[in-house]
């Protein structure tokens, strides 16, 4: 007995439309001119399509439908606000460049406000007048009276005109020694280093690590600092180690520590505190030269080859094929999305967005909407907490809140074809961070390709016989920007999907802090030996969100989901029980923060309980945290006693109020023990949550022990996290459904006219854009669809 295999080999490819059809849908007809042969495992050939030439375009330029009333200022503007405030007299300012100590005035920051929301909104959606632009101004007050302090303005109405005024932002005193570093500081620092320890030291650094630092050129090794540099504002005291100046210099540590006071304006009463050697604490340089002379120290061993912490040029050998570029994205004709440069506006496939970036918080997104609805009026990043742990003064101290650094102002120019796709569209940002600089290519946009397709069915029935399979193509649209904070550098993306679905996503690289392995001691409790004399330290890295949520409006609420265990007995089951899940559901009526202690088994939603979709459930969105992390330290070590206490949830959902606009501040740096943002004060009015404005402060992380593949750099392959923002019952169906980057193909045998049957395929494309216009055709391009064997 033969079997005969019917085989409907389908084309899965966008083809030309032979035949007319669906108005966005191509339909094509491939006929197999031969009989099929019993057993035969046939194959179709696809057409072959012309290959058009496709150039990829820029992207399309765009008419925002409003002012960016977000804090977006121009170069321009900013420089006119610099010389305007030159202008004010009792202000006492000098410029940057002729501050030549710390115990001048100069401006530091200039950057946007954001419009209070009520103001946006109505302007947004009313259309009434837009609101009046205003800037923040930060002061470097090292002159004021009656005591130095840092000083925040507001200064408006801009542009500047005959109304533009001063008015002071906050009323508590910001403490000088709190002020972030700047360059006037270091200016000053970096010579005394060398002056109080580096130069009486020389001879004794020689020996015991093989290096000297003069302050010079040509030193061979170099100074690091750490944070927090005081506790509360009365003091200023940093640590430093010493490093080997090369490309790795970070993981090039010698184990050599010094601490410096250098408190208040008056550079002549900065001093050394100690020095660290081998545990040792010496409070002078003499008596470090004292036990050196006594022999009482011993030499640490450091290579003097140190290009095993070199990126360039790659080790080894090419692999196979190494040589050859790997692929890469292409856009084939025009781009999908529009950008308005002078207003940092951008629409993707029924998505739209404006964008900011300021100094300490880098790129956020505002007025998210899809399909003209606003999903989200504020994302972005609020602060990036590094933890380290230790057994030396650097690791055991490091607590870093990276705003104190600058997540905006060390964002630098993007790589075109390396950091993003060739093709990507890449935005420029103008900031005032110590002076004012118009920087390139920092934000990059692009389409690519998701590495699944969004959504597949293939129907089969019977035997050796399938219904159908349908496929629409994944597409992800994505605005970049990298930072590098000293060592480590973040690769911030906000990620947008055709499913109406966000993700902000952070990968980790970069080089490790490193410190000096020392053998036999307790180093390896905290973390790994990367070399011959050099360790990666444990510590977590802790990123969070300000979310803030319109779902419908302004008035939502926030839902929990909880997946509990049932055993039941159903009366059709013959006695035998079911263990199964149920979810119980209610609505959280309080501010409240959540720990990750049962977060795999809970889930939140944003909602709108006034609105439902079609089927009664209220529209919402469902957050999901892809390594949430919380810290087991924060309000513990005095390091991070009151300043990160967000760190301490996973998530907190609070009642959004303009005096709460962020959950970190630069200056908390330094104001571990009395910061000007503590964030459980957001939480303990305990406020109702019901139907209000809502705003969830996210974080996500992760616990980083580094292992000997950190070198040179951390692979963001295993080092990233992500929170994703997606919509639960928003929507009637899947809005991406609409997709016309999908095909359906079938099967369609017939009958030819000697009686046998011919083997044909229809394939349904949806490949033409909505408007009727025709994309590019495809390269010549074959393939087989081989739909069910019946063996």
């Amino acid at each position: 007995m033969r079997f005969m295999r019917w085989l409907p080999l389908l084309l899965v490819w966008l083809l030309p439309a032979l035949t007319a059809g669906h108005p966005h849908s191509r339909y094509t007809r491939l006929n197999r001119s031969r009989r099929l042969l019993a057993g035969e495992d046939a194959a179709i050939e696809g057409l072959q399509v012309a290959s058009d030439a496709c150039p990829a375009s820029a992207a399309h330029d765009v008419e925002p439908p409003s002012l960016n009333v977000f804090g977006l200022l121009s170069k321009e503007e900013i420089q006119s606000i610099h010389a305007w405030l030159l202008e004010q007299k009792p202000l006492n300012l000098t410029t940057l460049s002729a501050a030549t100590t710390v115990g001048d005035n100069y401006v530091f920051v200039i950057e946007g406000l954001p419009a209070p929301k009520a103001d946006a909104l109505r302007y947004l959606d009313k259309k009434q007048n837009p609101p009046k632009k205003f800037a923040k101004v930060v002061i470097h007050g090292g002159a004021l009276l009656p005591e130095p302090a840092v000083v925040e303005f507001k200064v408006g109405p801009l542009p500047i005109c005959p109304e533009t005024r001063l008015e002071r932002i906050g009323r508590r005193t910001i403490p000088y020694n709190a002020r972030v570093s700047d360059m006037v500081e270091d200016a000053v620092l970096y010579p005394l280093i060398a002056e109080k320890f580096g130069i009486p030291a020389a001879n004794a650094t020689q020996a015991l690590v093989g290096g000297t630092y003069l302050g010079e050129e040509a030193d061979t090794i170099v100074p690091a600092h750490t944070a927090p540099r005081g506790m509360d504002g009365k003091t200023r005291r940093t640590w430093f180690h010493f490093l080997r100046p090369s490309q790795g210099v970070f993981i090039n540590a010698v184990g050599l520590y010094i601490q410096i006071d250098h408190s208040g304006i008056d550079v002549d009463q900065w001093k050394l505190l100690k020095i660290v050697y081998d545990d040792v604490v010496f409070k002078s340089v003499d008596e470090f030269l004292e036990a050196f002379h006594a022999g009482q120290l011993r030499p640490h061993n450091i290579p003097a080859d140190m290009t095993w912490a070199s990126r360039s040029p790659p080790p080894g050998k090419a692999r196979e094929f190494g040589l050859i570029s790997g692929p890469s994205i292409e856009s084939r004709g025009s781009a999908r999305h529009r950008v308005s440069t002078s207003q940092k506006y951008v629409t993707w496939m029924d998505w739209s967005f404006y964008m900011t970036h300021t100094r300490d918080k880098g790129l956020t997104l505002w007025d998210i909407r899809f399909r003209g609805e606003r999903i989200i009026y504020e994302l972005g990043l609020q602060e990036a907490l590094s933890i380290y742990s230790g057994d030396d003064p650097i690791q055991a101290h490091a607590s870093y809140l990276d705003s104190s650094f600058g997540l905006g102002s060390h964002a630098f120019s993007l790589v075109p074809g390396y950091d993003c796709p060739a093709t990507a569209t890449m935005l420029n940002i103008s900031m005032h961070a110590e002076y004012t600089f118009l920087r390139q290519n920092v934000i990059c946009l692009f389409e690519a390709p998701a590495a699944l397709p969004v959504t597949r069915n293939y129907r089969q029935y019977g035997a050796g016989a399938y219904e159908h399979a349908s496929v629409t193509k994944g597409f992800l649209f994505t605005a970049r920007t990298a930072v590098t904070v000293d060592n480590y550098d973040y690769v911030f993306d906000y990620i947008f999907s055709l499913d109406g679905t966000i993700e902000a996503r952070v990968a980790a690289s970069g080089y490790l802090q490193g410190t000096y392995w020392r053998d036999g001691a307790a180093s390896s409790s905290y973390g790994s030996r990367i070399h011959s004399s050099s360790m990666g330290s444990l510590h977590d890295h802790i990123m969070n969100y300000k979310i803030d949520f319109d779902i419908g409006g302004t008035k939502n609420s926030l839902e929990k989901t909880v997946f509990e265990r049932e055993t039941v007995q159903y009366p059709w089951n013959d006695g035998q029980v079911t263990v199964q899940n149920k979810v119980k559901r209610a609505w959280v009526k309080k501010e409240a923060g959540f720990t990750t202690a049962n977060s795999h088994f809970e889930r939140y939603h944003i909602a709108n309980r006034d609105q439902k979709n079609k089927w009664g459930n209220p529209r919402a969105y469902r957050i999901q945290t892809n390594g949430p992390m919380f810290s087991t330290v924060a309000g513990q070590s005095p390091n991070l006693y009151r300043n990160a206490q967000w760190a301490k949830y996973y998530m907190a959902v609070t009642k959004r109020k303009e005096t709460e606009s962020t959950s970190s501040c630069s200056y908390d740096q330094n104001l571990p023990m009395k910061p000007l943002i503590e964030f459980d004060s957001f939480l303990a009015d305990r406020e109702s949550i019901e139907q209000e404005d809502l705003v969830a402060w996210v974080s996500m992380g992760n616990h980083h022990l580094p292992r000997a593949e950190d070198v040179p750099n951390t692979v963001t392959t295993v080092s990233h996290s992500s929170i994703v923002l997606s919509p639960f019952n928003y929507f009637d169906a899947d809005p991406s459904a609409d997709g016309r980057n999908a095909i359906h193909v079938t099967p369609d045998i017939s009958v030819g006219s000697d009686g046998q049957q011919v083997l044909n395929a229809l394939i349904e494309v949806f490949d033409e854009s909505r408007d009727g216009s025709k994309t590019c055709s495809l390269p010549e391009f074959h393939a087989s669809y081989n739909g069910f064997d019946m063996l």
